[in-house]
């Protein structure tokens, strides 16, 4: 399958989860996953800004501890914070000439075995909500094509936040930027309390708690707060 037809299914893919009913965090967990898989980058990551400028990682392309550290360092300093101040792509492809614009993140990454790294911006009428954050063990650039298909991607997870309903009211954007990530902050919860339940790594966990929501029809947000109010009691009494 060429990179256009694979291109053209996922675009698909994300177009019919929006036009129903769907889980926000599950979506934007859908894109993440489909970056590395058409971008050809080795992980990816989605930050939201919501009130007062906090920067919060709501979806990655893998649940590994030490990427989410990474990507939430690159929401602070790198592309992600320049990409989020500016409003614009930037794009790096090689972090070893940026040791010195970004001491903290640009070591960190490379430690990691990732050479470069970008961002793009997450854009709403004019405002920059988040950006969506892409790192690659190779150190090279995106390509033009490719830079233009991870803004659609980005694009998709802004319509998919804002599910088009606080487009026209500042308040409501900021409530419903602030929704998101307080379902990922339960979501991290949940994965905490069941990999010390059923003494799993939290990557486990993750996996577990997002195959239980989507056969269940039940949203992420929703099973984690059960799990994480009942001490785990949730998990064990669901079917």
């Amino acid at each position: 399958m060429t990179q256009h037809e694979r291109a053209a299914q996922i675009f698909v893919e994300l177009a019919d989860r929006l036009v129903i009913e769907f889980d926000v965090l599950d979506l934007l967990h859908t894109v993440a996953q489909r970056c590395v898989d058409l971008l050809h980058v080795s992980a990816a990551g989605l930050v939201l800004a919501g009130h007062d400028g906090v920067r919060g990682l709501v979806a990655t392309s893998s649940e590994q501890p030490e990427l989410l550290d990474l990507l939430q360092l690159q929401a602070e300093q790198g592309p992600g914070a320049e990409c989020l101040s500016r409003g614009e792509p930037i794009l790096c492809g090689d972090l070893g000439r940026q040791r010195e614009s970004w001491p903290d993140f640009a070591p960190a990454a490379l430690d990691a075995g990732y050479a470069a790294a970008h961002a793009v911006p997450m854009r709403l009428n004019g405002h920059t909500i988040g950006t969506m954050n892409l790192l690659s063990e190779r150190a090279t650039g995106l390509v033009s094509s490719n830079a233009t298909l991870a803004q659609a991607l980005a694009d998709v997870a802004t319509v998919g936040v804002m599910q088009q309903r606080a487009a026209g009211n500042r308040q409501l954007l900021a409530d419903q930027l602030q929704a998101t990530l307080n379902a990922r902050i339960a979501v991290e919860q949940a994965k905490g309390v069941l990999a010390e339940l059923l003494d799993l790594p939290v990557t486990d966990a993750f996996s577990l708690l997002h195959e239980r929501a989507k056969s269940s029809g039940e949203s992420l947000q929703s099973l984690a707060a059960r799990v994480v109010d009942s001490r785990g009691q949730a998990w064990r009494s669901s079917p």
